[in-house]
């Protein structure tokens, strides 16, 4: 994937998306993840209307088990019946959901939602924080997100750029500082 990509259209050319009205079972956005191995990814939330879209939350994700986030998170959108997700994981979404609501004054079921999503896990790192690319992803995204609408989406109560403050070392300037430890490595080898 192209992390350089215009930044008015990244928000605009997801790589993927999933109609949530496609899906009959929250955990079908778990296993697509886990069989496709994607574990690194950024993803905004659209909700449809006829007369428009409206964007509710972007974010991203960052571990072994990536889908659990977004099935986690679907699975608290209203809509899905006695497949509803109880507890705490991924309840944030409820927040989204009421802040969305709220502002815009609609109402969001699943069947209008969809998940558009980026796949960073094959993405080469260049720092030694390892969510680098995806933290640098979803603040393109939020960039992205403020010159298309004003604002960043209803349900991103933080902005993930205040998040970003310390960026890391870049791995060719943190290989540089060792490069007699790599020699002696090879040399033991």
């Amino acid at each position: 994937m192209d992390t350089n990509v215009d930044k008015k259209l990244l928000l605009q050319r997801p790589e993927f998306t999933i109609n949530l009205k496609n899906i009959l079972y929250p955990h079908e956005v778990r296993n697509y993840f886990k069989t496709q191995d994607i574990r690194k990814y950024c993803y905004a939330y659209w909700a449809h209307f006829p007369d428009g879209k409206i964007i509710m939350n972007i974010g991203m994700s960052n571990t072994a088990n990536g889908g659990d986030r977004a099935y986690r998170k679907i699975g608290n959108i209203p809509g899905w019946g006695d497949f509803k997700l109880n507890g705490p994981n991924g309840s944030d979404m409820k927040k989204v959901i009421a802040a969305v609501e709220e502002k815009h004054n609609v109402k969001i079921h699943k069947d209008i939602v969809s998940f558009d999503f980026w796949d960073c896990t094959n993405v080469v790192n260049e720092s030694t924080r390892k969510d680098y690319i995806v933290r640098k992803m979803e603040c393109e995204l939020a960039d992205n997100c403020e010159e298309l609408f004003g604002c960043l989406p209803a349900g991103n109560f933080k902005d993930p750029r205040t998040e970003f403050r310390h960026k890391g070392v870049s791995l060719p300037l943190f290989d540089s500082f060792f490069e007699e430890v790599r020699k002696e490595e090879t040399i033991d080898s």
